[in-house]
């Protein structure tokens, strides 16, 4: 399980979120190129929980969002929220 973003702060919230969510140990490393952070976890209990924690069993053929961990107005747009902070971004037309 592996997040790239380029905000540092979104990096150290992510790998919080992951712990709190899953008691899962987040490694956070900057890549060599274009200034973005990898948040991973490295060992196989913290997939298997972070997993777990979102509603898979880690035998999927492709993953999508749960959205039954996104039921609440409140908690789709924290969701939404994330995303954008996450990888989004804004231009001009």
């Amino acid at each position: 399980v592996s997040f790239i973003t380029e905000s540092r702060p979104a990096a150290d919230r992510a790998a919080r979120l992951a712990a709190e969510a899953a008691g899962a140990v987040m490694d956070i490393r900057p890549r060599s190129t274009g200034g973005q952070f990898v948040v991973s976890a490295l060992k196989e209990r913290d997939v298997s929980a972070i997993l777990s924690a979102m509603g898979h069993t880690g035998n999927e053929v492709h993953l999508r969002i749960n959205y039954g961990n996104i039921e609440n107005d409140c908690c789709r747009n924290a969701f939404l929220r994330g995303v954008f902070l996450s990888c989004g971004t804004v231009t001009a037309p």
